[in-house]
């Protein structure tokens, strides 16, 4: 889970999809949605992907 300091001193990328297509977007240092935040772990293996 990333944390309240994390998401404030970060700009995190995290990614999408719609079934189609993978969207791309970074936080610049702004509060995730929630269900991002929580999924620390897979966002960083799919970073490594990109």
């Amino acid at each position: 889970m990333y944390t309240e300091i994390e998401q404030q001193t970060l700009d995190i990328d995290w990614f999408f999809t719609d079934g189609n297509y993978i969207s791309f977007v970074a936080s610049g240092a702004g509060k995730l949605p929630e269900t991002v935040a929580n999924s620390e772990v897979n966002n960083k293996k799919i970073s490594i992907l990109f």
